[in-house]
């Protein structure tokens, strides 16, 4: 069967609209609980997982921020006492960031939230097979615009997994 212009087009609406939707609420929800939004959680995660062994300009990368917006959140974070630069003990001109004491109860804190919210606005509500096809049609988009890389390198280390 062939799919026509209004089909896909209301396709791509609600994938955005559902991702849209899911984001903000778990931003909220990590504002509320725990004052850091998505995009923080995001980096204590890749910075807890990779123990400040990544550049700055490769932690952007993997959160897909620019190097000012890298910067920017690096302060905040700073300012909050959740992470530090450092000089990268491989090459001394570089500089990483790492997480403090309070950067790594911050996110072990924050993944019982982010599980929770995707467990009761994600997973509740799609069967197995639904999840499956879903990432199998997920999956072949990603590859389709050259996604798998970037999403292969935020995913680097285990992100997802409970280290």
């Amino acid at each position: 069967m062939m799919v026509d212009k209004h089909d896909w087009m209301y396709a791509w609406v609600r994938m955005n609209a559902a991702a849209q939707i899911l984001m903000v609420g778990l931003d909220e929800e990590l504002r509320r609980k725990l004052g850091i939004g998505v995009a923080e959680q995001d980096l204590l995660k890749q910075l807890a997982v990779n123990e400040g062994e990544l550049t700055l300009t490769e932690l952007a990368r993997r959160v897909f921020l620019s190097k000012s917006g890298m910067t920017k959140m690096i302060d905040r974070l700073e300012e909050e006492g959740l992470a530090e630069r450092v000089r990268s003990s491989a090459d001394r001109r570089a500089i990483t960031a790492r997480l403090t004491q309070k950067g790594r109860a911050a996110f072990k804190k924050s993944r019982g939230v982010v599980e929770g919210h995707i467990r009761d606005n994600f997973r509740a509500h799609l069967t197995d097979d639904e999840i499956n096809s879903l990432s199998r049609v997920l999956g072949a988009l990603l590859d389709g615009i050259g996604g798998s890389e970037p999403l292969t390198r935020h995913l680097a280390g285990q992100a997802h997994s409970d280290s």
